[in-house]
């Protein structure tokens, strides 16, 4: 009989485990989405924006054919248009142009942002 080397989760892991997969299914659930957004990790460049006049990176949290959520410790201004850079694994970035529609903090110095896509910008 083969021995697996993977020891249980200990009770408290299972719980911890537990109450992060719960915030993130209350997190989704609580959102108005009009289409399915498929879980992705990319880098992706925010342009500069009013608020610091500086590009800044975020990572993408999930995708749409309509939007994208990202993760960043800048804040976005809800409403600001800008050009997003999103990483791919063929080397060149695809470059669309995207309103924030809503940043929250998540965190102690995170943000998440809701993107929509405008149009795809053509290099």
């Amino acid at each position: 009989m083969l021995r697996s080397s993977i020891q249980a989760a200990s009770p408290e892991i299972q719980a911890l485990f537990d109450e992060i997969v719960n915030e993130e299914t209350r997190f989704i659930m609580s959102e108005r989405r009009d289409a399915t957004r498929k879980p992705i990790t990319r880098r992706v460049l925010v342009h500069s924006n009013r608020q610091t006049g500086q590009n800044h990176f975020a990572f993408s949290r999930d995708i749409s054919n309509q939007g994208v959520g990202l993760v960043s410790q800048e804040p976005t201004e809800v409403g600001v248009i800008t050009k997003l850079e999103i990483d791919r694994l063929n080397g060149r970035p695809s470059i669309v142009v995207a309103e924030c529609r809503w940043c929250d903090e998540f965190a102690k110095g995170w943000f998440v942002t809701g993107w929509n896509f405008k149009r795809l910008e053509r290099s």
